[in-house]
């Protein structure tokens, strides 16, 4: 396990193997007929090395069913303050 600062916010995130801290972001995209196609994609990502996503994976958005032994965890959900961490008492 190693730790990694990340984003503008300071926070420090553990960096495990199983684990992906993500931004989602959501766009569309359209069929032959002018009809929009909602997708959620990875805008931005942490995490262990070695992790490529195909076209594929971004233009069906089936990252977690697709590597169900990773965790995806949006930012907004994990990391830690380091002045607050080091200062609890628990």
């Amino acid at each position: 396990m190693g730790g990694a600062i990340w984003g503008s916010d300071g926070k420090i995130y553990p960096i495990y193997l199983d684990v992906l801290y993500v931004e989602w972001e959501e766009t569309a995209i359209f069929d032959g007929d002018g009809n929009p196609f909602p997708i959620t994609y990875i805008g931005d990502a942490l995490g262990p090395i070695g992790i490529d996503f195909s076209a594929e994976d971004y233009l069906t958005g089936d990252f977690e069913m697709k590597y169900p032994g990773l965790k995806f965890v949006p930012f907004e959900q994990a990391g830690y303050d380091p002045h607050t961490f080091l200062t609890e008492s628990d």
